[in-house]
């Protein structure tokens, strides 16, 4: 299924013709000048993608600026087709996506699985209200930038009369207390929102208004959510990458407008580094679309006021993500393969995010302190950070370094004339990067931004150049991550990789392409 763009509202003549009609309902004008049966309107929502695979196919090797579109594909086909054969299920041995093809969808859902699963026991609150409360305890900041307005708007988004965001924070936060509390019983009641909430939204998707709506990309990142909290097989990754795809589209069709109000760039930074994550497990280039969504939001007036209050950086981070992420797609689909121009572009990206460190201001700086009263402190160290963001984007700068050292060693193995001190240094910034982001993790502590350390702690975990004490830390810090905070995807991750480490661990196996919990 491929993204077209802004489709034409004309009828299927004055298209054909390519002239402009007037949409005039029941026929257009021009049609009933000419006499000729007008074939009435299409219903757009049907129409933003289209089956072209054979197009697609003998597209495939075409240069890396085509392929940018490559997240677009399929990317709302979740919310529009599903097999008649297949089965909906929440259980943790067989996972598929929901169906919201079917006016009868939700009976489905209810049908066919529901009444197999245990039913909640009485409890003394709501279970809607209780997973609400776990929703804007455990997943939601009020800190900045998410502070004031936004997060005003969510928690009245919730209240009101719009099912399309609330339906789909009950089914997240029953979803997290069913694992926290081991209470398999709100599985039944988390399944039924979420059946109610992909309803909605597929309602939502077949109006072009509510379809550039915030709470319609609020409940796809919502959704996206669902899938990582209840990721209790590596079958989900699929379906948390189809939402993830279906924000791109969203971003892409919302434009340059979305930005005009700072909500707009807030949901913008909670989906992009998701879309990051999918194109990275991919080896896909950042698409086009994203290119342009984030040129449209630096050049906003939101950003500037954001580096004024030292929100954001004065040098953007995410530019040297795409330029990471597009080396690492160029090398893995084999557009480039020698060694010395890779080794060349991977220590310019280097040089690039080491000066990005020091054209940072005095409020982005931080200290290390001996903090020996927090037990699970890595070395009985810690950070000192002005805000928890600040110190996420500090974590994301060590994940991207790591990772073009990484690249930086596996290629000047192959280099005609092989540099050891090169390569020693490598080793050590990887070293001393993780031992920072490891350090960093008391700034989390008990708050909902201590998901933001899963995707950096299984970075940590999964480098062999670290020493084996340091990656266990990492890889039980993030089961205790999962546990706490209810999401299966870390706790399964953690699990993994633990049982790797009792090994040689290979890094960049497949079955480790999980994704990463945004927060809200």
């Amino acid at each position: 299924m491929v993204y077209h763009g802004l489709l034409s509202k004309g009828c299927e003549r004055c298209r054909k013709r390519k002239v402009k009609c007037d949409e005039r309902k029941p026929t257009c004008l021009r049609c009933e000048k000419s006499k000729a049966l007008c074939m009435g309107y299409r219903k757009l929502s049907d129409f933003l993608f289209r089956d072209e695979s054979e197009k697609v196919i003998k597209k495939a090797h075409r240069r890396s600026a085509e392929a940018n579109s490559t997240l677009m594909h399929k990317d709302l086909e979740i919310y529009t087709s599903f097999p008649d054969d297949d089965r909906p299920s929440f259980d943790d041995e067989n996972s598929s996506p929901l169906p919201l093809s079917r006016p009868n969808q939700y009976d489905y859902c209810m049908k066919d699985q529901l009444h197999e699963l245990p039913r909640p026991t009485s409890l003394s609150q709501p279970l809607e209200q209780l997973g609400a409360n776990f929703f804007f305890t455990k997943y939601t900041s009020s800190e900045a930038p998410f502070a004031g307005e936004y997060h005003d708007w969510l928690t009245s988004s919730y209240a009101s009369e719009d099912p399309i965001v609330y339906l789909a924070i009950e089914a997240v936060g029953m979803a997290g207390i069913s694992n926290v509390s081991y209470a398999p019983a709100m599985v039944s009641k988390s399944a039924e929102k979420y059946c109610k909430a992909l309803a909605a939204l597929k309602q939502a998707l077949s109006d072009p208004g509510q379809m550039m709506k915030d709470t319609t990309l609020m409940a796809v990142i919502l959704l996206g959510m669902f899938e990582m909290i209840r990721f209790a097989t590596w079958d989900r990754y699929e379906y948390w990458k189809a939402h993830i795809k279906g924000a791109m589209v969203l971003l892409a069709l919302r434009g340059f407008q979305q930005f005009s109000r700072k909500r707009g760039g807030l949901l913008f930074i909670l989906i992009r580094s998701q879309i990051l994550t999918a194109c990275m497990h991919q080896n896909i280039p950042v698409p086009t679309a994203l290119l342009q969504t984030s040129l449209n939001f630096r050049s906003s007036a939101i950003r500037s006021e954001w580096q004024h209050q030292n929100v954001a950086s004065p040098n953007s981070m995410s530019d040297m993500s795409f330029r990471v992420i597009d080396l690492r797609a160029a090398i893995a689909n084999g557009e480039i393969f020698d060694a010395q121009i890779i080794h060349a572009k991977a220590l310019e990206i280097e040089s690039d995010l080491v000066s990005w460190r020091w054209t940072l201001p005095n409020g982005w700086r931080y200290d290390t302190i001996r903090n020996r009263s927090e037990p699970e402190a890595f070395m009985g160290m810690g950070h000192v950070y002005r805000s928890r963001w600040i110190a996420e984007i500090w974590n994301n700068w060590r994940t991207l370094r790591i990772v073009v050292n990484q690249i930086i060693i596996q290629t000047q193995l192959c280099l005609p004339v092989s540099s050891t001190s090169r390569e020693a240094r490598a080793r050590s910034i990887i070293k001393q990067l993780s031992t920072d982001i490891c350090i960093s993790t008391t700034s989390f502590t008990n708050t909902p931004r201590v998901l933001s350390l899963v995707r950096p702690l299984y970075l940590v975990a999964s480098e062999h150049v670290n020493h084996l004490d340091m990656r266990r830390f990492a890889a039980s810090l993030m089961q205790k991550i999962g546990v706490d905070m209810g999401v299966q995807q870390a706790t399964l991750l953690a699990s993994t990789l633990s049982a790797e480490l009792k090994e040689d661990f290979v890094l960049g196996s497949e079955k480790y392409k999980v994704p990463m919990v945004p927060f809200f």
